[in-house]
C-alpha cells in the first residue's frame, strides 16, 4: 500500500536539501530502543549566501502544466501577516517532493502543520489528495491569505475527490488529531523547524497525529540557517563551532524527547539570496 511507508521526515539545510527518515521508537519498523540512537547521517554544511523569501515561480509546476496562483505578504507594512504570509526555499523544495511522490499524495488524507499561505498543502491537493487539512498557528489575518489561496486554486483541485479545510493550530496545545480524519497518510510542514523555541511543542503536536491518526508519513522541510552573532560591535560568522546547524541540533534533542527518530534519505542542492539571517 503506497499510503503505509515507514513514518518520515524531509529536511532541508544549506545549500543542500538533507532527505531525513523519522520514526516513532514504537512504530512498526526495526528501530533503536533507546531515544539517543539515531540513524541520521548528516552533511555539516554552511551556506556561503542569504536566505530569503522565493517568487511563486519557485513552485513546480503541476502535472497538467497549471501553476498555483499563491498569493504573499510582505514582511513589513499593514497588509503583513509575519514570516507565515511569505513564500520560502523549502515550501518550494517540499512541492518538488510531493511531485515527485505523487503515488503517496493521490488518494491520501494529508495534514499541513505551520501551513503559512497553504502552498504545500493545496499543492497536495491539485495532486489528488483525498483530503487535505491546513493548520497554523499564526493570528485570523494569516488564516484568512490560506482561505484566499484556496479559493484562487479551486480551479485546481477536484471538488468531489478532495476536500480542504483550514484550521487553527498552536503547536503542543489542544487535541490536533481529534479535529482530523481518524487515519492520515502524510504529515507536512515546511520551514517549520527554524525557531528553537517551538521545537518541543512541534515535536508534541508530531507525537500526538503519529499516535491518534494511524502513524502517518512525517515530511518536514527545514531549511539550514548560517548563524551570525553580533560580537564587540562586529558580525562573526559561526564556522568555527564546526558547520554545524545548532537549531537542526536541537531539534534532534526534542524529537528524541518526544521519541521520535531521524535519519538521512537524500540531498537536492538550493540556492538563496536576499536577507541575512542575524542572531543577537
Amino acid at each position: 500500500n503506497a499510503h503505509n511507508p515507514p513514518s518520515s521526515f524531509l529536511l532541508i539545510w544549506g545549500k543542500m536539501l538533507g532527505l531525513l527518515v523519522l520514526f516513532p521508537f514504537h512504530g512498526l519498523c526495526h528501530l533503536p530502543q533507546h531515544p539517543s540512537q539515531t540513524s541520521a547521517s548528516l552533511i555539516h554544511t554552511f551556506e556561503s549566501e542569504p536566505i530569503a523569501p522565493v517568487s511563486l515561480s519557485e513552485l513546480p509546476p503541476l502535472p497538467t502544466g497549471a501553476r498555483l496562483d499563491v498569493e504573499t505578504r510582505g514582511l513589513v507594512g499593514g497588509s503583513s501577516v509575519g514570516l507565515g504570509g511569505k513564500l520560502w526555499p523549502s515550501a518550494a523544495a517540499l512541492a518538488r517532493w510531493l511531485r515527485s511522490h505523487r503515488a503517496l499524495v493521490e488518494g491520501a488524507h494529508v495534514v499541513e502543520l505551520g501551513c503559512g499561505t497553504g502552498a504545500v498543502g493545496l499543492y497536495a491537493a491539485a495532486l489528488g489528495a483525498a483530503s487535505v487539512t491546513l493548520t497554523d498557528g499564526g493570528d485570523e489575518r494569516l488564516l484568512r491569505v490560506a482561505m484566499a489561496n484556496l479559493e484562487a486554486n479551486r480551479a485546481h483541485i477536484d471538488p468531489t475527490g478532495c476536500h480542504v479545510r483550514i484550521l487553527r493550530h498552536e503547536w503542543g496545545t489542544g487535541q490536533l488529531s481529534a479535529s482530523l480524519p481518524a487515519r492520515v497518510h502524510l504529515l507536512v510542514g515546511s520551514d517549520v523547524t527554524y525557531a528553537r523555541q517551538t521545537h518541543a511543542q512541534l515535536c508534541t503536536s508530531i507525537r500526538s497525529v503519529l499516535d491518534e491518526c494511524g502513524q502517518p508519513r512525517v515530511v518536514l522541510a527545514h531549511e539550514h540557517r548560517r548563524i551570525r552573532l553580533v560580537a564587540g560591535g562586529g558580525v562573526a560568522d559561526r564556522a568555527d563551532r564546526g558547520a554545524w546547524d545548532e537549531g537542526l541540533e536541537h531539534f534532534h534533542e526534542e524529537a528524541a524527547r518526544a521519541r521520535l527518530q531521524v535519519s538521512t534519505l537524500g540531498l537536492e542542492h538550493q540556492a538563496k539570496h536576499g536577507l541575512r539571517d542575524i542572531a543577537s
